[in-house]
C-alpha cells in the first residue's frame, strides 16, 4: 500500500470579532502551506477517489439566516487537508463499516467571524453509493460526534480558540458514494452560542458540502 498523503493548508485569521452573527469580523490570508504530515510531497493533490478538496470545501461559507439563527454570519476555512488515509479523520476505534471501504477524504474546519462557532467538516469517500449507505449510520448520532469522525482541534492558526466539547455536535448525511460529516461546537466562553444555532450551521454547512459532492461527483 503507498504511504498516505495529507497536506494541510493553514490559514491566518487576523483581527477580532463584531459580536454575535456580525459581519466579516477580521481578514484572512491563505499565504502560508504547512509542510505535507506524511508520504511524498510531491502528491498533494486530493485523491482520485474523491473531489478537488478546494471546489467541495470552498475558502468562505455564507451561513444564511433562517427560522433557528435569526442572524446570518460568515464562516471562514482555516485548515484545509486530504488523503488516501482514512485513519487521519477517524477515530482509531471507528467501525469496520466505516473504515474498512475508505478510499479517501477531503476535510476542512472553519470559524465564524464572530468567533463563537468551530465547525469541522469531512467528506469520505467510498466505492460506491450501497458501501456508504451502509457506513453512514455507523457514525452514530449527535451526542456522539467525535467518536467515530475526529474534530480537528485548533492549533496555531488560531491561538487561544478552542471548542467547548460538551456542545459538540453531528450531522451525518450519504450523498452518491461519499458521506458528509459535519460537526460543530460552540467556542470555549462563547456561553452567547445556542444549539439551536449550531444546529442551523449544521444543516446550511451540510446541504452546502452535500450540493457540491452532487456537482463534483
Amino acid at each position: 500500500m503507498a504511504a498516505a498523503v495529507t497536506t494541510w493548508a493553514e490559514v491566518h485569521y487576523t483581527g477580532g470579532g463584531t459580536g454575535p452573527g456580525g459581519g466579516t469580523g477580521g481578514s484572512v490570508s491563505q499565504d502560508s502551506l504547512s509542510s505535507p504530515q506524511g508520504g511524498d510531497s510531491a502528491a498533494s493533490a486530493a485523491p482520485s477517489t474523491v473531489p478537488e478538496s478546494t471546489e467541495i470545501l470552498p475558502a468562505t461559507l455564507e451561513v444564511p439566516a433562517g427560522i433557528d439563527n435569526p442572524t446570518a454570519f460568515q464562516a471562514t476555512r482555516y485548515a484545509l487537508g486530504t488523503s488516501s488515509n482514512c485513519a487521519d479523520v477517524l477515530a482509531s476505534n471507528a467501525p469496520v463499516g466505516v473504515t474498512a471501504s475508505c478510499q479517501g477524504y477531503v476535510a476542512a474546519t472553519y470559524v465564524s467571524s464572530d468567533r463563537t462557532v468551530i465547525a469541522s467538516v469531512t467528506v469520505l469517500g467510498y466505492p460506491d453509493a450501497a458501501t456508504a449507505r451502509r457506513a453512514q449510520p455507523l457514525f452514530g448520532a449527535a451526542n456522539a460526534a467525535g467518536m467515530v469522525a475526529t474534530f480537528r482541534q485548533p492549533t496555531q492558526e488560531l491561538p487561544g480558540v478552542t471548542q467547548a466539547i460538551a456542545t459538540e455536535q453531528q450531522r451525518v448525511e450519504q450523498i452518491g458514494r461519499f458521506v458528509t460529516v459535519v460537526q460543530t461546537a460552540a467556542v470555549n466562553g462563547a456561553n452567547q452560542t445556542s444549539a439551536a444555532t449550531l444546529a442551523a450551521t449544521q444543516y446550511a454547512l451540510s446541504a452546502d458540502v452535500g450540493d457540491a459532492a452532487i456537482w463534483v461527483e
